[in-house]
Parts: structure tokens; sequence; C-alpha cells
């Protein structure tokens, strides 16, 4: 069916999008750790990423629960 084919796409698009912002606004600074070892550039890039795609995702899903509730509301 095309129209899921769609929806599928354009949910794919928008986690990649999100994914490109959260790496974008990620540092990577290299981190000495407790055992000695020193975490990569790229390590702490990657870490951070991962961190930011989840907050950005709670905020949009927060907001979208919030949008719903209150166009609910409204009818």
């Amino acid at each position: 069916d095309k129209e899921k084919l769609k929806k599928a796409l354009f949910s794919i698009v928008g986690l990649l999008v999100v994914l490109g912002v959260a790496y974008a606004t990620s540092e990577g600074v290299e981190t000495p750790m407790k055992d000695g070892e020193v975490l990569s550039a790229a390590g702490s890039r990657l870490v951070g990423t991962g961190i930011r795609m989840f907050y950005f995702l709670a905020i949009i899903a927060i907001g979208s629960m919030l949008f719903a509730s209150v166009k609910k509301l409204i009818k």
C-alpha cells in the first residue's frame, strides 16, 4: 500500500533528521575515565549524540501528547 509506505518513509526520514541534528550539536572531547583509559573524541561524540537524541525524542513525544490533549479538549 502506497500510503503505508509513505508514512514509514516519513518516519524514517524524521528519525534521520533528529539523528543528524543530535550529531551536529554534540561535541567530541577526549575524556579520561576512572580506570585510566581515555575515551576518544569520536566515542565521546557518539555518546553525546545518543543522549541528545533521547532528549529530542522525549521532547517530541511529550509535545505530541500535549498537542493531542489540547486538540481533543478544544473539540
